[in-house]
């Protein structure tokens, strides 16, 4: 696949099989694409973006849950909403007579030859 096509791959954080550790610390890999890579063996421009991505991760994370705060409240505002609703702003709506439906005419059957 060329650069040019290739799109965004998703990836992950992981520790390698066997808890491998390094100066007594947990490494974590970096899989793109389906391939591993050490995160501590990254260039320095790498481990920028790496950082980015992450940061991008945990914006995401907090914009979603600020999102589901936002939709409980929601919810909760038009339940409790219900208790103030009168009927002095109630529309009531009043059933349009139907319209009548114009037949089309029968359609001739078609004269159809055997040869």
């Amino acid at each position: 696949m060329d650069k040019a096509s290739r799109q965004v791959a998703i990836f992950t954080l992981k520790s390698p099989p066997g808890n491998k550790k390094h100066h007594g610390v947990k490494m974590a890999n970096l899989v793109i694409d389906g391939k591993n890579y050490d995160i501590e063996k990254l260039s320095p421009e790498a481990k920028i973006k790496l950082d980015s991505a992450r940061f991008c991760d945990q914006k995401i994370e907090r914009l979603e849950a600020d999102l589901a705060v936002v939709r409980t409240a929601r919810v909760a505002y038009l339940q409790s909403m219900a208790t103030l609703l009168t009927d002095d702003a109630l529309i009531i709506e009043t059933k349009k007579p139907a319209a009548k439906k114009s037949k089309a005419p029968a359609k001739k059957p078609s004269k159809t030859t055997n040869h």
